[in-house]
């Protein structure tokens, strides 16, 4: 899966925050027709869909250690307010 694939069906069902059952329902759509449930295509659909839901963790995790990043830094300054 290309980078843009990944976008483009990231986007469709609404980001980031998306389940990982509605990312490999939206990919599913975004596939051949023939290539959805056909034998033959089995390892390159399986492929496909690991591909981005790899860019779909990676997403994530970059989102969330920022947010963990920005409540730590909350934190902290808060305790530094009281001592003062």
């Amino acid at each position: 899966m290309t980078f843009a694939q990944y976008l483009r069906i990231e986007t469709s069902i609404g980001g980031y925050g998306c389940t990982d059952k509605q990312f490999i329902k939206a990919c599913l759509d975004f596939i051949l027709p023939q290539a959805k449930h056909h034998h033959l295509y089995r390892t390159a659909r399986h492929l496909f869909i690991r591909d981005g839901l790899a860019y779909l963790n990676k997403a994530r995790d970059q989102a969330f250690d920022g947010l963990l990043k920005d409540i730590e830094y909350i934190y902290s300054t808060a305790e530094v307010s009281k001592h003062v």
